[in-house]
C-alpha cells in the first residue's frame, strides 16, 4: 500500500510542476502576443496606449517575441531602440519615424502596403 500511495503522490506532484511551468511560461513572457498599431494616444511606439494587445504580455508594448501589425494611417516614432517578432504592414499609409534607433525584427517582415 506504501508503493500505491507513493506512486499516486508523485503522480499528483509531477502534474502539480507541469502546471507550475506552464503557469510561468504565460507569466514570463515566453507567450506571444500581437499588438496591431492604433496610434490612438500619438505616435509613441512606447507608449501602451497606442497598441491593441491579443495574447498576454507583461507591458502592454511590443517585444522582441511579439508580432506587430500597422494596418492604419497613424504616424509611429521610436524613442528607443525597439524590436519585435513578425512584422506586418498592410495598408499602413502613416509614417514610421526611426528617427536615430534602430526596430529589429527577429522573425518575418511582410509588406503588403
Amino acid at each position: 500500500m506504501n508503493r500505491v500511495q507513493k506512486s499516486g503522490y508523485t503522480l499528483w506532484q509531477s502534474r502539480l510542476m507541469a502546471l507550475f511551468l506552464t503557469m510561468a511560461c504565460v507569466t514570463s513572457g515566453w507567450a506571444q502576443a500581437t499588438f496591431t498599431w492604433t496610434g490612438a494616444a500619438g505616435t509613441a511606439w512606447n507608449n501602451p496606449a497606442n497598441w491593441v494587445q491579443v495574447g498576454p504580455d507583461a507591458d502592454g508594448i511590443p517585444d522582441a517575441n511579439d508580432d506587430v501589425v500597422f494596418n492604419n494611417n497613424k504616424n509611429c516614432n521610436l524613442t528607443k531602440n525597439e524590436a519585435c517578432k513578425n512584422l506586418t504592414i498592410s495598408g499602413y499609409s502613416g509614417t514610421f519615424s526611426l528617427n536615430t534607433f534602430t526596430l529589429e525584427v527577429y522573425g518575418n517582415w511582410t509588406d503588403n502596403a
